[in-house]
């Protein structure tokens, strides 16, 4: 009777997970779904139903070439000394399920720049995502190209992802606000909620944990900062490193070797993920010695903790993999090339954000097209004379200028509004 009674409540209980459908990848609880396979923390897999969006992405899931062919290309292409930009990138992809064990509500953004094509950094990301599934871009992999990547794809894509790296190939043409909403959205961990077409809220979208990276040719922190001075918060969630041309590989080989490893994928994640699923506590107690190493090495503030997650996400992905034998990085050389390029991009970022003083002068650059100048002030009530016009306000009206006494005066709500489109605080301007 009980040996009757277990196999009824294993079957019980297969039939159950059998009959859930799973409309998103990575964490659910413990468990972590990765393509139709559920790792749960006690070390079991189990076959999963995928529904909606995640049901037409479960092509790019199904595994392909071999995990000992992985490593040994992986091997081939990027390990030596001088590759940690390409080895960090990896780290990125590695680090993204690891975000959510990281007490954080959302995802840092990684943007790869290189002034000319070629750098490598399009590449990498594919190959990061290729961890997990086909990194290819447009329809054939995971990553999204530039024609696809709207604010809905985008957001769209990273719910479904939910855990996973999302790569967006190619961003440099971007608008600043759309640069700058991604960037800022994509940390909250979820996107606006919308309307249904009977005016009910729509929750249907999924929120996310993880780490992004986006490609370019131009910084997107110039991108960002060129259209809104006060960008502080933006790029307070961005992690920007220049790629540059180091690879020793002739390109012959490297051709050889990238067309063969872009075709080879989705083994890594599944033997990484399956130590880092049913080894959680231990994973999560590294990940705290590594943030707080990651902080002493790189001078991190309370106003970096998304620098700091992302940047720790990354390189104790790439401790684990080390452990389990998919990668042979050396981790402090990736360190201390991490820690020089963080202080490159405070450097960048004095250098592009503006002072309350230069906002100033911005605003009233745009403003003074609604000005209008007179000869003196002028004031009925007192007796005084009455003003003459020396220039009409050309655009909605914003001030008011005195020739005689060089004192200007600044509508109040015009100011309110331009700090509030460039997000600049309107008390540090005053």
């Amino acid at each position: 009777m009980e040996a009757y009674l277990t196999a009824w409540f294993n079957e019980t209980k297969k039939n159950k997970v059998g009959s859930e459908t799973y409309l998103h990848f990575g964490w659910h609880g413990d468990d972590f779904l990765l393509g139709t396979t559920l790792l749960k923390k006690d070390g079991e897999k189990q076959e999963a139903r995928l529904g909606g969006d995640a049901a037409k992405l479960q092509r790019h899931f199904e595994p392909k070439g071999t995990l000992d062919r992985w490593k040994y290309l992986i091997n081939s292409a990027y390990n030596r000394r001088g590759q940690e930009q390409y080895q960090f990138l990896l780290g990125v992809g590695l680090g993204s399920p690891l975000v959510k064990l990281m007490n954080i509500t959302g995802g840092v953004v990684f943007s790869a720049v290189s002034y000319e094509s070629g750098q490598g950094k399009s590449t990498t990301a594919q190959v990061a995502a290729g961890i997990y599934a086909c990194g290819k871009g447009g329809n054939d992999g995971i990553t999204l190209t530039k024609q696809q990547a709207t604010h809905k794809a985008v957001f769209a894509m990273a719910g479904v992802l939910h855990s996973l790296p999302l790569m967006v190939d190619e961003v440099t043409n971007t608008k600043a606000d759309e640069a700058s909403d991604i960037v800022y959205t994509y940390s909250q961990g979820s996107a606006r909620i919308g309307l249904t077409q009977d005016g009910r809220l729509n929750y249907s979208r999924h929120g996310w944990a993880g780490n992004m990276i986006q490609t370019s040719n131009k910084p997107l922190t110039s991108i960002i900062t060129g259209a809104k001075p006060g960008a502080d918060a933006e790029l307070a969630r961005l992690v920007e490193f220049t790629f540059e041309n180091v690879s020793p590989l002739a390109k012959s080989e490297a051709d050889e070797i990238f067309s063969e490893l872009i075709d080879c994928y989705g083994h890594a994640g599944m033997e990484y993920m399956s130590y880092v699923v049913s080894h959680q506590e231990e994973v999560t107690a590294l990940l705290k010695g590594t943030q707080k190493l990651i902080d002493r090495e790189c001078g991190m503030t309370r106003k970096d903790r998304f620098w700091s997650v992302g940047i720790a996400s990354a390189v104790a992905g790439i401790i684990i993999a080390k452990k389990v034998g998919l990668v042979q990085f050396d981790v402090n050389a990736i360190i201390s090339w991490v820690s020089s390029k963080v202080r490159d991009m405070r450097h960048e970022i004095d250098a592009t954000t503006s002072t309350p003083a230069e906002c100033f002068t911005l605003m009233l650059t745009e403003l003074a097209p609604g000005l209008i100048i007179t000869d003196i002030e002028g004031d009925k009530r007192s007796g005084t004379a009455y003003p003459s016009i020396i220039r009409e306000p050309r655009a909605p009206y914003t001030g008011r200028i005195i020739a005689s006494t060089s004192i200007g005066y600044i509508v109040q709500s015009s100011m309110h509004a331009w700090c509030t489109k460039h997000q600049v605080s309107l008390k540090a301007v005053i």
